[in-house]
Parts: C-alpha cells; sequence; structure tokens
C-alpha cells in the first residue's frame, strides 16, 4: 500500500517502451513517481550490486534516453545512490569522470522544469559532511532540488536529520530527502549494512512540513528486497519474504495490523 521507487539500472527496465508505459500511468493515476538512476560505471565498486555502464558516452546516452521518455510527466529523481560517498575506490582519474556524470545527469534532468533532482550523499556514518559537502558542490547540487540521504541504509532518523541539516547549511540551503525504508529501529549495532537482522519499517512516504531543509520521507529501497548474498540473502535486489515479514514485525506498526 506505500510507495516506493522505480530502480532504472541498465538492465533492461529502461527501455523506451517501459518507460513510456511509466509515464502513461503516472498520468493516469496523477500520482508523483520516484525514478532512481543507478547505472553509473563502477557501480558499487565491484561489490554486490556491481554493473553500471561500460563507457561514459553510454552512460549519457542512457540518461538522455531517460530524460526524453519521460520528459511529458512531473517526477523525482535520487540520483546514483553510493557514487558518491564511494569516490575512494577510484583512482584520481575516474573520481574526476565521476563526478562529471553525476553533473551531467543532474543538469540534464533538472533542465526540465518538472523533475525534481536529488544527489545520493550516502549517510551520517559514511563521509564527514565537510566533505560531502565538497563533493556535492563539484556535482553541481547547486542545479538540483537538493540530496537524498540513507538510501538502502539504516540510519535512525533524527540521526539523518541532524547530519541532513548541518549538510544543507554547508552546501548553501540545499534540501534532502530520506530513505526511511528499513530505518525504524537505526542501525545496526556492528553497523551491518548488508542484510543486518533486527531492523525495521521506518516512516511511511511523506511530504515534511516544517523542517528545515527536509523535503520528504520516501521508501527508496524497497523493503523486503536483499542488499546481496550476505547474512543469508538471496541475490542483490532479488526478494526475500521471510526479511519483508520480520521488518514488518520488528516496526511500529505490526501491533497496528495483527
Amino acid at each position: 500500500e506505500q510507495p516506493g521507487a522505480v530502480w532504472l539500472n541498465g538492465d533492461g527496465n529502461d527501455n523506451e517502451q517501459f518507460l513510456r508505459k511509466v509515464a502513461e500511468e503516472v498520468e493516469r493515476q496523477k500520482t508523483l513517481p520516484v525514478f532512481v538512476l543507478y547505472n553509473i560505471p563502477n557501480r558499487d565498486c565491484g561489490s554486490h550490486s556491481s554493473g553500471g555502464a561500460r563507457e561514459v558516452v553510454l552512460y549519457k546516452s542512457w540518461v538522455d534516453r531517460i530524460a526524453n521518455s519521460l520528459q511529458s510527466i512531473e517526477a523525482v529523481f535520487v540520483i546514483e545512490p553510493d557514487a558518491l560517498a564511494q569516490l575512494n575506490c577510484l583512482p584520481e582519474n575516474e573520481r574526476k569522470e565521476r563526478i562529471e556524470l553525476i553533473r551531467f545527469a543532474t543538469e540534464r534532468l533538472g533542465n526540465l522544469p518538472n523533475f525534481h533532482i536529488y544527489i545520493d550523499a550516502g549517510h551520517p556514518f559514511w563521509i564527514k559532511p565537510e566533505e560531502m559537502a565538497k563533493r556535492l558542490t563539484e556535482a553541481g547540487v547547486s542545479s538540483a532540488s537538493g540530496f537524498a540521504l540513507n538510501v538502502s541504509n539504516f540510519v535512525a532518523t533524527e540521526e539523518v536529520i541532524r547530519y541532513g541539516n548541518y549538510l544543507g547549511f554547508l552546501t548553501g540551503g540545499s534540501r534532502y530527502v530520506i530513505d526511511t525504508s528499513r530505518n525504524g529501529n537505526g542501525h545496526h549495532e556492528d553497523f551491518e549494512w548488508c542484510n543486518p537482522s533486527g531492523r525495521a519499517l521506518g516512516e511511511l512516504p511523506r511530504v515534511v512540513r516544517g523542517e528545515r531543509f527536509l523535503d520528504a520521507f520516501l521508501w527508496i529501497k524497497y523493503p523486503g528486497e536483499s542488499d546481496g548474498e550476505c547474512n543469508g540473502g538471496p541475490s542483490a535486489g532479488a526478494w526475500w519474504t521471510e526479511y519483508a515479514l520480520n521488518l514488518f514485525k520488528e516496526s511500529k506498526f505490526f501491533g497496528q495490523h495483527q
């Protein structure tokens, strides 16, 4: 019953036919969809979600195709989860290339007035805010609606808000959204990020009013999709019913729906 994001990852779910179908459905239902661009070259630094476009030119043409296919609708885009936070795994020339590609995607999509762009900025326990602010600035956050935090992670909302407000201040007032899909119990005590036990659904997706720089809580990661073949999980992105049920049973919503 809760809205989730549509992940576009270069693996066949982002062809023009699919995107046109999504656009038609959005116009029919009068909804505001959330898309995630997840196809940066050297994605996930070769870990569980490795992949991405093979070449710079292919990535740019892919972004162009998405922009052209969806330009008739209003939509939210989250740009490349983990890409800025993982810069340190790349050699210097590829770091510059990655920042340029994120800037390209941000500006290409941001040039369309009905698109709202949020560049992924990791989570509070990953990159110090001063360094992340520098990376966001280089990646073109001033051309975006802002940045996204906690995508596919588990950090408690209150901690993310503190980090996000400071990061917003450091980037000249940039706004942000938070992935609350699995952060109802906060992060694992050992900071395990791959299918950690004892996690819970977080705040339901909604627009947030009254917070300094915060725009919305979103379920960007689908609760129940595996982080990878770790802690008994299937491959990254595969549905895992047992984990989904545990997220629900651990959450504040369980008692309300028994």
